[in-house]
């Protein structure tokens, strides 16, 4: 069963930049990942700017020359949908950083947390309607 999360970044202008990701979205997995393996602005860019993942991992793309997609997977590296699996629609998405954080935000989804990598402070999560610090989970 899929614990889906948005995974997002904060800009200067107030806006949200986030991808949805499918599987392992607590705080004990993708929180854990994020926390460890994109903790600077510009890899969560970098995260960000391939679309909606199936799976976070440590990794966002494998060694060169070893071949990665969505049916043969590297261990630790992320699988995208559309980089690894070839589908089409799956960029990252915009929204303000008050929609990112309503109540309905994402209704319809099934999304259980919602990341935001501020980039002067880290990152946080919404689990339900309370906005906590990930510290707080490692």
């Amino acid at each position: 069963m899929a614990t889906r999360s948005f995974i997002g970044i904060l800009n200067d202008d107030k806006t949200v930049d986030y991808i949805y990701c499918h599987y392992d979205g607590y705080p004990e997995h993708n929180g854990v990942v994020l926390h460890d393996h994109y903790n600077d602005e510009d890899t969560v860019r970098d995260l960000i700017s391939l679309g909606d993942l199936s799976s976070l991992a440590p990794k966002i793309s494998a060694p060169e020359g070893v071949e990665h997609s969505f049916d043969n997977r590297v261990n630790d590296v992320c699988v995208f949908y559309g980089r690894d699996r070839g589908d089409d629609g799956v960029g990252y998405k915009k929204t303000t950083v008050d929609q990112y954080f309503s109540d309905n935000f994402g209704e319809g989804s099934w999304v259980d947390y919602l990341y935001l990598f501020e980039p002067s402070y880290g990152w946080k999560v919404k689990d339900g309607d309370v906005p906590v610090s990930l510290m707080e989970f490692i």
